[in-house]
């Protein structure tokens, strides 16, 4: 795996985190979080496989989880987010 491209895919899971914590902290539905259909078009991310990756990656490691049709962050990926944001 290129540089670039590990990069790119850790850039997709933080986007991801990130959007999933504001839907956390913003959301007038509990809990809040987000469909992968909203995640690809605010990440603008064309290719399923790309974003399923990632989400699958988030998944193994805990950070986030899946509840009724939509991704939610996890305590830890909250904490894995800001560790990575600071």
């Amino acid at each position: 795996m290129t540089d670039q491209k590990k990069l790119n895919e850790e850039g997709i899971r933080i986007g991801i985190l990130r959007i999933l914590d504001h839907q956390r902290k913003h959301s007038n539905n509990q809990p809040g979080g987000a469909s992968g259909l909203l995640l690809m078009e605010l990440l603008g991310i064309q290719d399923v496989l790309e974003i399923e990756s990632a989400l699958n990656w988030l998944k193994d490691n805990r950070h986030i989880e899946i509840g009724e049709r939509k991704f939610l962050i996890t305590a830890r990926g909250t904490e894995y987010l800001a560790h990575y944001l600071t």
